[in-house]
């Protein structure tokens, strides 16, 4: 509902900013005699500064919602970590659903991978994946007996708060407030 009261205001703004616009250039055909006398090269440079300001401004807009794209992975990976079945697995778990879980993880891992250059956060992506690996080798070396897992809890908490740490550290650099140096 939100959404379509923005979009309808926003509309609403752009039909009174266009219809301001043809009238300012109603207005000055004719009263303006020199309207249309404009030199070649001043429609040119007017046009190429439009066109370049569109562009800085596209780029600007594509950065953003990559930002905000990663962050929602990042906010995704936050919420599985912090699940308690992430790290208290008991001895009756379903090992399809963890493995299942373990590779929703990973997949989403990939995903920050690839826009991690370009917004500047390959070594904490690299970190969490390090850390994803551990936790992935833990469960590995003991789906056979989920007793023990049960018993390495406190070892994959461990693991969890260190991704959950790194989440919050790439959340607060996308957002430019300042860059975190705790590697």
């Amino acid at each position: 509902m939100d959404d379509k009261i923005k979009r309808i205001g926003k509309n609403i703004a752009i039909g009174f900013f266009i219809l301001v616009v043809v009238i300012v250039i109603i207005f000055n055909i004719k009263n303006n005699t020199e309207f249309w006398s404009y030199s070649f090269t001043n429609v040119v440079s007017t046009v190429i500064a439009v066109v370049v300001a569109y562009c800085f401004v596209q780029e600007k807009n594509n950065e953003r919602k990559m930002k905000e794209k990663a962050d929602q992975l990042i906010e995704k990976v936050e919420e599985m970590v912090l699940a308690e079945d992430f790290y208290n697995i008991s001895a009756d778990a379903d090992i399809q659903i963890l493995m299942l879980n373990i590779r929703r993880l990973k997949n989403k891992m990939k995903l920050l991978e690839q826009c991690a250059e370009k917004l500047n956060f390959v070594s904490d992506i690299e970190y969490i994946s390090k850390q994803v690996e551990n936790y992935d080798e833990m469960v590995g070396e003991h789906i056979s007996d989920l007793g023990q897992l049960s018993d390495a809890s406190k070892k994959m908490q461990k693991i969890a708060h260190n991704i959950e740490q790194r989440c919050e550290t790439i959340k607060i650099n996308l957002c430019g407030f300042c860059k975190i140096v705790d590697k």
